[in-house]
């Protein structure tokens, strides 16, 4: 985690940079988002499409686990409930980036005010295959990359307001993604009904 705050930092400090950055975070457990950050072709058509006016990082977090909760003692009923074990060493990144766990992937979109306050936006990313693991984080890119191109640099310094229209983007992406989410049900029900 400093690692990434020293390059946020020295980044903070480039003026033709905009101080909205990117990061995908995941762990060994979502083998196909690893697949397609270590494709060399894969990450290069990532750096292409994001240009050079803000800045995307991955960050592979320590795997979490689950471990069963419940129960009580001997003679008693429980429920055996499966609980997300976060490991210590993400805490930091959780909390930085306001995430809930690294049990998901996320692409988190944010940035550093002035004041300290760290405003932000996630979006879940789809590890089911590599090909929606890339297409998502694709999508993710090319969205922001294209609000971004259209920041004024006399604007740039303005951090809560560039912030507020990469997150409209980030927004849009989270919409078009629930009524797909809405549109899978329909088709479902669709077909169940007589």
């Amino acid at each position: 985690m400093n690692e990434l705050l020293t390059e946020i930092e020295k980044l903070e400090k480039d003026p033709s940079v905009v101080k909205v950055f990117g990061a995908i975070i995941y762990t060994d457990r979502h083998p196909h988002i690893k697949k397609v950050l270590k494709d060399e072709d894969y990450w290069s058509a990532l750096d292409n499409i994001s240009g050079t006016r803000w800045a995307i990082f991955s960050a592979r977090a320590a795997k979490g686990h689950y471990s069963i909760e419940g129960g009580g003692p001997p003679g008693t009923l429980g429920m055996m409930i499966q609980v997300w074990k976060e490991p210590n060493q993400n805490k930091q990144l959780v909390e930085y980036l306001g995430i809930s766990s690294t049990q998901n992937p996320y692409f988190a979109i944010f940035t550093r005010l002035k004041s300290g306050v760290i405003l932000k936006s996630i979006i879940k990313i789809d590890d089911s295959t590599i090909e929606n693991a890339y297409e998502k984080i694709k999508i993710v890119v090319e969205d922001i990359t294209h609000a971004i191109e259209k920041i004024a640099k006399e604007n740039i310094e303005d951090y809560e307001s560039v912030f507020n229209a990469i997150d409209m983007s980030v927004s849009n992406i989270k919409n078009l993604d629930a009524f797909k989410k809405i549109f899978g049900f329909y088709e479902i029900f669709k077909r169940i009904k007589p």
